[in-house]
């Protein structure tokens, strides 16, 4: 039979009775927070819209590095340039990343110029503003936590945005070039590409890539409501590889390698969220079962 640890408040007065608000209290306090992340909101949105040109190029600067003939270089292209200079000089590295395709960007639209920089500005806008709205939603949250759950979450929110710019980085950097090198020179012909698809696919598969790159912090959650253990996700390790490489397939773009290139550093990321899963669970096996 398994069952959970009944952990309680550590002893004393109950810290959470000690601030607890009337309904109408909380309410006033949600509205002061939701009004002060708004704000925050509008302030990155009016940076994101000075810097939106910079944005775009920095983003469409992976797709530039595969089409050559895409016009004169910016200071975004030679910044992405000497950024991925050490990881060219690789054995072998440049087979992977560079490309013979020949093209440009272009709009195919009238209106398509100023959908791509209001994205990107809200886009910056909302990057910007995302630690301050989240500062507020900690403070209305934090006085309802025991002071043994408000320890854990700076270390959590540390690993999240790291993993998050690791998987981030790595995706701008190798699996975005290397995915367009493959389109692009999958049928010998000049390519003329839309800036709003180039912008969206680049996005797209960065965010996937660091969205994925949270499984140790998701298995924390997971481990610490009692749902699973290390038991568990050692057993489970074969199941574990082939659904990797189904989510793999279908965040990334429909070509082997980088399928490879991400389902690779899961399974890694999947080893160390055993080792969270043993730190972290709250989960008793009984011991008759667990010998079995």
């Amino acid at each position: 039979m398994i069952r959970r640890e009944e952990q309680g408040p550590e002893a004393g007065p109950d810290e959470v009775e000690e601030h607890r608000m009337p309904l109408l209290e909380h309410l006033r306090e949600l509205r002061n927070r939701v009004i002060y992340g708004l704000i925050f909101v509008g302030v990155g949105l009016i940076l994101g819209m000075v810097v939106a040109k910079d944005v775009i190029d920095f983003t469409v600067a992976p797709v530039k590095q595969v089409l050559p003939g895409s016009g004169d270089p910016n200071e975004m292209d030679l910044l992405y340039a000497r950024l991925t200079e050490p990881l060219m000089r690789l054995p072998g590295w440049e087979y992977l990343i560079t490309s013979q395709a020949k093209g440009d960007l272009v709009l195919h639209g009238s209106l398509e110029g100023v959908w791509v920089w209001l994205r990107a500005a809200f886009l910056f806008g909302g990057l910007v503003a995302l630690p301050f709205v989240a500062w507020q939603a900690w403070a209305f949250v934090a006085p309802g936590l025991y002071k043994t759950e408000r320890r854990v979450v700076l270390p959590l929110t540390v690993a999240s945005t790291f993993l998050f710019l690791l998987g981030s980085a790595f995706a701008y950097f190798v699996i975005v070039p290397m995915a367009f090198g493959f389109f692009l020179n999958f049928l010998d012909l000049e390519n003329v590409i839309s800036i709003e698809d180039a912008s969206n696919t680049v996005v797209r598969i960065v965010v996937a890539f660091g969205l994925c790159y949270q499984l140790p912090v998701a298995v924390w959650f997971v481990a610490r409501i009692g749902l699973i253990d290390h038991w568990d996700m050692i057993k489970g390790f074969r199941y574990a590889i082939v659904g990797i490489f189904i989510i793999a397939a279908l965040v990334t773009p429909p070509d082997v390698i980088t399928q490879f290139f991400l389902g690779v550093p899961l399974i890694g990321l999947y080893g160390v969220s055993i080792v969270v899963a043993w730190m972290s669970t709250t989960k008793v096996r009984d011991p008759e079962l667990a010998e079995a």
